[in-house]
């Protein structure tokens, strides 16, 4: 998988693609001082266009699109989050968004038994933060992004207790008052800023407040959309299960991680030919905003996963795997039903994965459920350079799509109306 990063939330403008394997190449233009207006617009393209160039990696070869979406400036915000929109319609990949302050916060993330507060300058005598944890796999944040003044932060950090460690530009620029604070720590100047480079690596929970708050000010602009609410998943109300076959999709838990690597063999189309690992499904559930996960079981073990990815209003089905012992019990069919409600809940408007031109019985299970191919994408498994062919299911959220899921439940054996999106089926093979 290749990504492309994009970041525009400070003065300066950053650019990086980057794999599995880390960041493979990054330019970052601009300054820090406030000399001069920002030049985001005039610098963006030309920096993704020097990027293709130097690495000669073209841009068809990209998976997707990683923006940071703030707190920061507006203008430079706007720039390029419609940078990546028009390049990922044009290329068909999905965007990524991520906050800025996760970019800051997460080098920070083996600060153990601190709390992680990244500061960008705001302007006027104010910083946006937000508080974090580390947690296992990555970080949790324990507030919303705010906006506050140096003071009435400081005053929060001696009223909550907790030892801090603080980063980002507006840590630097207000040193004296967090070096003088005892609970306060301050990191390095190479995390004054976010790095796109860091955006395929980022591992950050969704919210849970922990009483920690600063009164709010106007003026804070972001322009999220990233952090879509959790909604409740589709697998609330449940049936029975029996040792013959499994009857519904559970959402994923941590405890579920090391079995699942264990299905790899079977994996069935978007997902990667390269197996995911232990530690991999442990980052993905972290991130319950944007990320939704089911699994199928039979008794304790786990013989089916699927896993979906939200990117603003498009819903990309990451992976769909059924343990080989288990094809043609309807597993695949109803994961994919759980995928496509649980994706319909979180607002998506469109629904997109990527299967090995190879897999023409996933390719007909798609289909049933309205995909349509779009494109070929050249080499995308990596380890056995098969292309992988792009489909789209447009419009999920007007009734004609939420027919097309009733049939599919109506022809699954045993299920009641409106329950089979908690069942398992088989995946098209």
């Amino acid at each position: 998988m290749l990504i492309l990063a994009i970041d525009t939330s400070t003065r300066r403008v950053g650019a990086a693609l980057g794999s599995q394997q880390g960041v493979v190449a990054a330019i970052e233009l601009g300054g820090a001082t406030s000399d001069g207006p920002p030049r985001h617009a005039e610098q963006l393209v030309p920096a993704i266009e020097h990027l293709v160039r130097t690495t000669g990696l073209p841009l068809r070869q990209l998976s997707a699109i990683a923006v940071a979406v703030g707190p920061g400036m507006f203008t430079g915000l706007r720039v390029g989050v419609t940078t990546a929109k028009v390049m990922a319609q044009a290329l068909r990949i999905p965007v990524i968004p991520i906050p800025s302050l996760d970019l800051v916060a997460y080098p920070l993330r083996h600060a153990s038994g601190k709390v992680v507060i990244p500061l960008l300058d705001a302007r006027r005598n104010e910083l946006y933060y937000a508080r974090y944890r580390p947690v296992p796999g990555g970080l949790q944040r324990e507030s919303e992004y705010e906006l506050a003044t140096p003071q009435d932060l400081l005053g929060a950090i001696d009223a909550a207790g907790d030892s801090v460690v603080v980063a980002g530009d507006g840590a630097l620029r207000f040193r004296e008052p967090f070096e003088l604070n005892d609970r306060c720590e301050i990191a390095g100047p190479q995390l004054r800023r976010p790095e796109p480079g860091r955006a395929g690596r980022a591992r950050v929970g969704p919210v849970r407040a922990r009483g920690f708050r600063v009164a709010r000010r106007r003026g804070y602009r972001c322009t999220s959309g990233a952090a879509t609410p959790r909604s409740r998943t589709t697998g609330g109300r449940r049936s029975g299960t029996t040792a013959s076959a499994p009857r519904r999709a559970r959402s994923a838990r941590r405890r579920h991680a090391p079995a699942a690597p264990a299905r790899r063999a079977a994996d069935r189309g978007p997902g990667r030919a390269a197996p995911w690992t232990s530690s991999l499904f442990l980052s993905e559930l972290a991130l319950r905003s944007s990320r939704a996960y089911f699994v199928a079981r039979v008794g304790r073990d786990v013989v089916g996963y699927g896993g979906l990815m939200m990117t603003l209003d498009d819903g990309h089905i990451t992976t769909l795997a059924v343990d080989p012992r288990w094809h043609r019990h309807k597993i695949g069919t109803r994961l994919l039903l759980a995928l496509a409600r649980e994706a319909i809940t979180r607002g998506a408007t469109g629904l997109t994965l990527e299967v090995r031109l190879s897999n023409l019985g996933a390719q007909a299970l798609y289909r049933r459920f309205g995909f349509e191919p779009v494109g070929v994408r050249k080499g995308y498994y990596v380890e056995t350079k098969e292309d992988a062919l792009i489909m789209w299911a447009h419009e999920v959220d007007q009734p004609e799509y939420l027919r097309v899921l009733d049939a599919a439940e109506r022809k699954i054996p045993g299920c009641d109306r409106g329950g089979a999106a908690r069942d398992l089926g088989e995946d098209g093979g």
